[in-house]
């Protein structure tokens, strides 16, 4: 693996309607970006309780994080989980208990379609270098991505990430993930190894 790559894949960039297409970076320093993004929710495997007991899995949970940060308290859970597998895999809740983690797959484009359905988010799936991220980051716009669980695990079965920082000095990431938890940091040769050389 090449420690200087700087790629961080696809990632599926959602924004709140009203300022949705409205991102330039024009004239932006070239400075090293040290950002984490405060107040991005965390729902996984730790948080369980209430409302977000209603998650059927690791996609919507992450998603949700995202659609609540830019509209907290707003998201309906459980419709909004429920809404996802129908839609995108024609499957009930009860459907669902049939299938495992890894006959539900999703692309990004679907995401995007999904979540910019009824015009309150603009939702696009773009190829990031981490400089790109890092200036979607300094500007308080998380991303969703993916990537292994294990450096051993097949890319085709990773998992959703969601970047809320990201340091160029220290060349780390924070993210939170559905199975470790919230404000997991790592650094760029960690997220690139999970990715594969697919992305790096």
């Amino acid at each position: 693996m090449n420690p200087t790559a700087t790629k961080i894949g696809s990632v599926l960039l959602v924004l709140s309607g009203i300022i949705g297409g409205a991102l330039f970076f024009y004239g932006l320093p070239q400075d090293p970006i040290t950002h984490t993004i405060e107040g991005v929710p965390y729902y996984g495997l730790y948080t369980q309780k209430g409302e977000a007991s209603k998650f059927n899995h690791e996609v919507d949970a992450s998603l949700a994080s995202i659609l609540e940060y830019w509209n907290p308290d707003t998201l309906d859970f459980g419709a909004f989980a429920d809404d996802l597998f129908v839609e995108l895999e024609g499957l009930t809740r009860d459907e669902r208990a049939n299938y495992t983690l890894d006959q539900i797959g999703y692309s990004l484009e679907n995401l995007a379609n999904f979540i910019s359905r009824d015009g309150l988010y603009t939702a696009r799936v773009e190829g990031l270098s981490l400089r790109d991220a890092a200036k979607y980051i300094e500007r308080d716009v998380p991303l969703y991505t993916y990537a292994s669980l294990t450096n051993d695990a097949p890319l085709a079965y990773a998992s959703p990430y969601v970047l809320i920082g990201i340091d160029e000095v220290e060349k780390r990431l924070t993210l939170h993930n559905y199975w470790f938890g919230n404000n997991l940091e790592l650094t760029f040769d960690e997220f690139n190894n999970l990715i594969g050389a697919e992305n790096s």
